[in-house]
Order: structure tokens, then C-alpha cells, then sequence
């Protein structure tokens, strides 16, 4: 017989009896995940767009994308960029002998945003229907993603000016005590 002691699991500071610690923490992971998904998308299609406008196949453009980020994944991308590692898993997905559709459909479900899933049905319906205008209609996705790409930059930045206005009130506060306390002295000593 092998016995197994289980550990129950801990992040580092939380207690053992905060409610939710972990499933916060994948949460949280999840969140991050699928806004790095997003802010790449732009780049992606826009990478496919220039492969197929070289004359590249889709097959080839995943060969060719998932090659280079191997190449530079270390020196270049010190952030995660999970869109990679998924482009990735498809081609292996292909190459191993898979149905080009059903891979291409499987990106977008594993990658669970509705540009991904967009994206991977223009690509699924280009192979069933030999789609010609491809190249077209990735430009006009592209131009809809880098519209969306300054929509997300506007709220950042929005949310980054809210993150802001309490540090900026402390010290605000802190410049007032620095002028008002000699002033107030002076009237004292009078």
C-alpha cells in the first residue's frame, strides 16, 4: 500500500482559513491571462496579416509565428504572452496530425475571448470555403483590434489616474503642513 499525506494548500500571506485564498489567487491569474490575450490580439492578427500578404498559408503562419517566438522567447518577451504558447499548442496540434478546423477552433475556445473565437472562425471557415478575400478581412479585423487596442489604453489610463489621486492628496497634504507650520509659528513668536 503507498499512503499519500495531503497538505492543504497555501499562498503566502493568507491564513488557512481565509476564505477563497487560492481560487482568489487562480482567479486573479485567469484575469491577468485573458487581459494579456487581449492587448496581443492586434499584434497577432496583424503578424498573420503580414504572412499572408507574403504569401504564406495559414499553416505556414502558424509554423513561422510559433518559430520566431521560440527563437526569441527568452531574450525578447520577459512577460508571459500566453497568445504564443497557444499559437504554439495549435501548430504542434496540426502537425501531429489533427484536423486544421478542428485546431483552429480549439485556439479559440482555449483562448476564451470573443476576438480569439472571431478569429479562429475566420480562420476555420477560410479552410472549409476557400475563402480568397482572407486577407481583406484580417485587415478589417486588424483595424477593429487596434481600435479596440486605444479603447483599452484610454480605460488604463483612467484607472491609472484613479490609482493616483490618494498619493497625490497625501502629499499635497504634506506640502500644505510644510508651508502652514512655519507660517503659524511666526504668528506665535510675534
Amino acid at each position: 500500500r503507498v499512503y499519500c499525506i495531503i497538505y492543504p494548500y497555501r499562498v503566502s500571506g493568507e491564513s488557512q482559513t481565509s476564505p477563497g485564498g487560492p481560487k482568489k489567487q487562480q482567479e486573479e491569474l485567469l484575469r491577468q491571462r485573458r487581459e494579456q490575450l487581449i492587448l496581443d490580439y492586434p499584434d497577432i492578427i496583424t503578424k498573420f496579416l503580414l504572412l499572408l500578404s507574403a504569401g504564406l498559408s495559414i499553416r505556414s503562419c502558424f509554423e513561422r509565428i510559433t518559430m520566431d517566438y521560440s527563437k526569441i522567447r527568452d531574450e525578447q518577451y520577459k512577460k508571459i504572452h500566453p497568445v504564443y504558447k497557444e499559437i504554439a499548442f495549435t501548430y504542434r496540434e496540426m502537425k501531429s496530425g489533427g484536423s486544421e478546423i478542428t485546431a483552429y477552433e480549439n485556439l479559440g475556445k482555449r483562448c476564451e475571448c470573443p476576438e480569439y473565437k472571431t478569429f479562429s472562425t475566420l480562420l476555420a471557415q477560410n479552410v472549409r470555403k476557400g475563402n480568397k478575400d482572407i486577407v481583406e478581412i484580417l485587415e478589417r479585423e486588424a483595424h477593429d483590434a487596434f481600435d479596440q487596442r486605444k479603447r483599452n489604453a484610454r480605460i488604463m489610463g483612467d484607472k491609472a489616474g484613479t490609482k493616483l489621486l490618494i498619493p497625490m492628496i497625501m502629499m499635497l497634504s504634506i506640502v500644505l503642513l510644510i508651508l502652514m507650520v512655519p507660517a503659524f509659528l511666526s504668528f506665535t513668536e510675534i
